[in-house]
């Protein structure tokens, strides 16, 4: 059983490692949906940034507390 136990940590290890590898390199998977994502949140981010631009100082303060709530 205790060889067992060593053999499922060192399976986790190496899972771990594979996870928390490089994700910038050129093999990494990258699903249509999760491009399709990051970029609707791109251009949301660049939305709120303009929006940000003709609010008061007030809106803007008020806008910050609920987004970080």
């Amino acid at each position: 059983m205790e060889m067992q136990n060593i053999v499922w940590e060192k399976i986790g290890t190496v899972l771990n490692t594979l996870h928390c590898e490089d994700v910038k390199r050129e093999s990494y998977i990258r699903l249509p949906e999760a491009e399709k994502a990051l970029r609707l949140k791109k251009e949301t981010e660049r939305k709120i940034e303009d929006m940000l631009g003709i609010v008061t100082t007030d809106q803007k303060t008020c806008i910050e507390t609920i987004s970080t709530a």
